[in-house]
């Protein structure tokens, strides 16, 4: 944010933080790749944000692994440039996989700004119920077996919010009102809960 905002200075004290923490905490390797990933987007280093990308594929937090290769496309050469492409085509996947509609906007706006346009955008449907997206399944999935909205979001890394907008996306497309409904429903379909 604040190299959007050309504050490139105010970065600098928040930079240095990420990378004593990652140097006190060298067990958690998320912490280099955060720190690279700062230094790279402080610096404008496209070098380094190539480096950020290869620390932070291990990341189990899809939404991060978008965020770093979002942000590290723009720190490449303008227009169609392949390996820019490749990373904002990815940060659009996992984006609309995890349902989230702005930031997958915002992954297709600089795709467009690059001269590419990717259409049909939204969130692939499960081929197990074809009235639900992969995002939306993976929640009733995790809700058949007990799980609270807390849980859910902590497990999917997703927001308690999100997980309750799917659910009511959900129960519409279903036509039903509850979870008890949602669990028969899978035991009928014969879906297993995973």
């Amino acid at each position: 944010m604040l190299v959007k905002a050309r504050k490139r200075s105010d970065g600098a004290p928040v930079v240095d933080r990420i990378q004593r923490a990652a140097a006190l905490h060298p067990d958690f390797p998320f912490l280099q790749a955060s720190a690279t990933h700062a230094l790279a987007l402080n610096t404008c280093d496209s070098d380094l944000g190539l480096q950020a990308v290869q620390l932070q594929q291990a990341d189990p937090r899809p939404l991060v692994r978008a965020a770093v290769l979002e942000d590290v496309a723009s720190l490449l050469p303008a227009g169609p440039e392949p390996e820019a492409v490749r990373m904002l085509d990815s940060a659009l996947e996992l984006y609309s996989a995890a349902g989230a509609a702005r930031s997958a906007a915002s992954a297709r706006r600089a795709l467009r700004a690059r001269g590419v346009r990717r259409t049909g955008g939204g969130p692939r449907s499960s081929s197990d119920w074809p009235e639900l997206t992969e995002s939306e399944l993976a929640v009733v999935r995790l809700v058949a077996r007990g799980a609270t909205n807390r849980e859910v979001a902590e497990r999917i890394y997703i927001s308690p919010y999100t997980v309750n907008s799917h659910l009511r996306h959900v129960f519409t497309k279903l036509g039903i009102s509850s979870r008890v409904e949602l669990a028969r429903l899978m035991a009928e379909r014969g879906t297993p809960a995973q």
